[in-house]
Parts: structure tokens; sequence; C-alpha cells
């Protein structure tokens, strides 16, 4: 991406907050579609959590990426919906039987 930019770093720093947005839909999205296929909205939050664990060692001139911990905290306020998605899928592979 630097390359693509011509190593511009403020270019890339202008672009920060989109890259964040689109990587919260990308979590959310991933979340929503791992339940559907039958991966329990919950278990999948822990890979998030060991995220965050790690997160205070990364430091970097620019941020691509949220943090863990607001990523986690989003995903957190997705889970319900997740759960009903998870369990709507459920459902459809026992009938599927």
């Amino acid at each position: 991406m630097y390359v693509e930019f011509g190593f511009n770093i403020a270019v890339v720093r202008l672009l920060e907050p989109v890259m964040h947005q689109a990587e919260y839909e990308a979590d959310e999205v991933g979340l929503q579609l791992a339940a559907l296929a039958g991966y329990a909205p919950a278990d999948q939050l822990r890979v998030m959590e060991l995220e965050v664990d790690t997160d205070a060692q990364r430091a970097a001139v620019v941020s691509t990426h949220p943090t863990a911990t607001s990523r986690l905290a989003r995903l957190q306020m997705r889970l319900p919906l997740a759960e009903r998605i998870f369990e709507y899928g459920v459902r459809e592979r026992e009938t599927a039987r």
C-alpha cells in the first residue's frame, strides 16, 4: 500500500479513518458469516481477546488497523446479533437433515 501512494505517509495517514472503518466492518461481517457457518460467536471473540494482550507492544508510524481493544469492544456490541444468526444457522442445519 505504501508503494501505491509513493511512500507518501501523509496520504496514508489521511486514509487511516477509512482503513479503520473498513477493518471494523470486516470484523463484523466475519463474525456474522462465521456464526452462520456454525462457529460460536463467543468463541470467535477469544481470538481478538488474545490480540488485546499484544496490542500495547505494537507501535507504528501509520495505523492501518484500529486497536484490538476497540475492535473487541465493537464486536462485543454486535455479539447479540451474531448469536441470533448462529442459532438460525443451527436450526436450518437441523431442519435440512
